[in-house]
């Protein structure tokens, strides 16, 4: 019983460890768990008339208390389309052969009603090698 509960012995020898470090020695502590909230149905509905209002889903995710996938995954299943949508990858094929054929990326990207740049970056992905940029007529 003596042996278990002598904890002096071992307290000093822990303090012989730390001046033997040359950096200090830091406690790592656990990160705390985070708190899952659900939303209510109508905390929901709420949140996605706020999203196609237009408020950013940084805004979104601290008034709501949740995470920027719970947001999205809300907005997606009330039907409603992301403001910065991504082409799947059926999409991204057929933005290709358009791209190919002669169409610009603004007119590929009015197709699929996503931006110019994420028809570009898709395409880069894929190894479609971009046309010259033409010159604008001022």
């Amino acid at each position: 019983m003596g042996r278990y509960s002598n904890r002096g012995e071992i307290a000093s020898h822990l303090g012989e460890l730390a001046h033997m470090s040359p950096e200090p020695v830091s406690i790592v502590r656990k990160a705390s768990k985070k708190v899952q909230h659900r939303l209510r149905s109508e905390e929901a509905k709420q949140l996605v008339i706020d999203y196609q209002a237009g408020a950013p889903i940084k805004d979104l995710v601290a008034r709501y208390g949740v995470d920027q996938s719970t947001v999205t995954q809300h907005v997606k299943r009330a039907g409603a389309r992301l403001r910065y949508p991504k082409l799947l990858p059926h999409e991204i094929d057929e933005a290709a052969r358009l791209y190919r054929s002669g169409q610009s990326l603004a007119v590929v990207a009015v197709k699929f009603g996503v931006d110019p740049h994420t028809v570009r970056g898709a395409l880069l992905k894929l190894g479609v090698e971009m046309r010259a940029q033409q010159s604008r007529r001022q």
